[in-house]
């Protein structure tokens, strides 16, 4: 195998594999991204079993073939070489990988493609379209509230796509995130439910689509799917019976409501304990070496009616009225 490559165009595929690659060594061959040249393409896959990220560029190919090198070390040496300049590598004797630009030269050790886990073809029975910064901005809104514990139904956030809307709840026992977009989703006529891993939705906030509008959406048996025209994601799904949060959210006119907050005015206000008459409490509570306490005037009359206790236990996403 042998292919000739500028530095930048390798640079953000590697970057993205990043985060897919496994750092724990728990298997050596999960560290590696496997590499494949083809006719006028290199593809690119990472993969910790549970995740899967493939991705392609253009590239001179010499010679094609296949091999797997560590992601993480083949990142460093691509970042460390000068700015513009084309990058050539060669899979040498003994599964070695060669590296050369300019008067800079590398080895890396490999292991053979036959080690490495086979990552699922994309399956899009359904041809779902998602766009990009609204379903990235979802998942910032609900990522928070995703547990990481033994209850593993909680490891991850309910995506629910119906035929006019798509969902996305996330519970760690103690507080629900819940967001709500107005989709259009032409030739759904089943309701989707499944439970898409923490790891999973870090990767799709954190990955730059590069200007696409639209993500492709597919589910099959215990996986779904993620695709653009360079970047295609797999990820199981995580298995359980997610609880049920349809009655434990409030609205938004009910949070208006409930703490007396004008229609004009933004959805939350924060109200200090009282301490005297219309003085809130600035102290800390706990005993320290100076324990400053400052005053401010303020008008408080109390709230129009009682707040549900739910408001302890609910987030809710104020922009777009979500």
């Amino acid at each position: 195998m042998q292919f000739t490559v500028r530095k930048e165009v390798i640079l953000d595929e590697l970057q993205l594999l990043q985060g897919i690659v496994e750092k724990r060594n728990t298997m050596p061959i999960l560290a590696n991204i496997l590499v494949q040249a083809g006719a006028s393409e290199v593809e690119m896959t990472g993969t910790d079993l549970v995740v899967g990220l493939r991705t392609h560029f253009e590239a001179t190919i010499d010679e094609p073939g296949a091999i797997t090198v560590s992601g993480k070390k083949l990142f460093e040496i691509v970042k460390s070489l000068p700015d513009g300049q084309p990058v050539t590598f060669r899979e040498g004797k003994n599964s070695m990988m060669e590296i050369t630009s300019g008067e800079s030269e590398f080895t890396i050790v490999c292991l053979p493609k036959d080690e490495y886990p086979q990552v699922p073809e994309a399956k899009f029975e359904k041809r779902i379209s998602l766009p990009v910064e609204t379903f990235q901005a979802m998942i910032d809104r609900v990522f928070f509230a995703i547990a990481q514990e033994q209850r593993y139904y909680l490891n991850g956030a309910l995506m629910v796509l119906k035929a006019k809307s798509i969902e996305l709840v996330s519970t760690d026992g103690h507080r629900l995130s819940y967001s709500s977009k107005a989709l259009d989703t032409a030739g759904l006529t089943k309701e989707i439910r499944v439970i898409v891993p923490r790891k999973t939705m870090a990767e799709l906030s954190r990955i730059d689509w590069e200007g696409a509008e639209e993500i492709l959406f597919g589910v099959h048996e215990s996986r779904v799917f993620l695709k653009t025209d360079r970047v295609v994601l797999v990820s199981n799904t995580v298995e359980g019976l997610f609880p049920a949060f349809e009655g434990q959210r409030l609205s938004l006119e009910e949070l208006r409501a409930g703490y007396g907050i004008p229609e004009g005015e933004g959805p939350f206000r924060i109200i200090p304990p009282q301490s005297a008459a219309g003085r809130p409490d600035r102290g800390n509570g706990q005993p320290q070496q100076t324990d400053p306490i400052e005053g401010v005037p303020v008008e408080f009359e109390g709230f129009n009616q009682a707040p549900r206790p739910l408001v302890q236990h609910a987030v809710f996403a104020p922009h777009g009225g979500d």
